[in-house]
């Protein structure tokens, strides 16, 4: 099971990211959801979309205080549902060196972490276009970017980066 941390600050754009990657593509992922809070709005958001496999982890963040929990999770998942790929979404205030840290404590053979993906990126990219979107020059740049975005991730998903 290859794992992709998406993260970014909250707003940034992580769960719309996932939900359209689940509907684009036919690779076989289930979801790891984490919310600081109590109420799983971004879970809520996911469930609407058909054939997502989401498993929430709420009241605590995965960075700090629900690492066992988080790494007993990402176990759990590569032993019984067994997906291709497992995106997890922390929530936006977690501590993504943590993240990674405790991904890496459980990697093995079947479990391999993927580089993660960045939000604040993509938002930064969002908000300089909507600024300059009269500007040929600037739009036929970031459509690159974007582009580039795009590859980068379907290479990270096919194991190539």
């Amino acid at each position: 099971m290859k794992i992709l941390v998406v993260s970014g600050f909250l707003g940034a754009g992580k769960t719309t990211f996932i939900r359209t990657l689940a509907e684009r593509t036919k690779k076989d992922f289930a979801v790891m959801e984490n919310e600081y809070g109590a109420v799983n709005v971004d879970g809520d958001l996911l469930e609407q979309t058909k054939d997502l496999n989401i498993w929430e982890l709420t009241e605590g963040c995965i960075c700090c205080s629900m690492q066992n929990d988080f790494a007993t999770s990402i176990q759990t998942i590569a032993n019984t549902v067994d997906p291709e790929y497992l995106i997890v979404e922390p929530t936006g205030v977690g501590m993504l060196s943590k993240i990674i840290e405790n991904i890496q404590k459980i990697e093995y053979e079947r479990i391999t972490l993927l580089e993660p993906l960045r939000f604040w990126t993509v938002r930064c990219m969002i908000v300089v276009c909507l600024n300059f979107q009269r500007s040929a020059r600037i739009r036929s740049s970031l459509q690159a970017g974007f582009w580039f975005l795009r590859w980068n991730l379907l290479q990270r998903m096919n194991g190539a980066v």
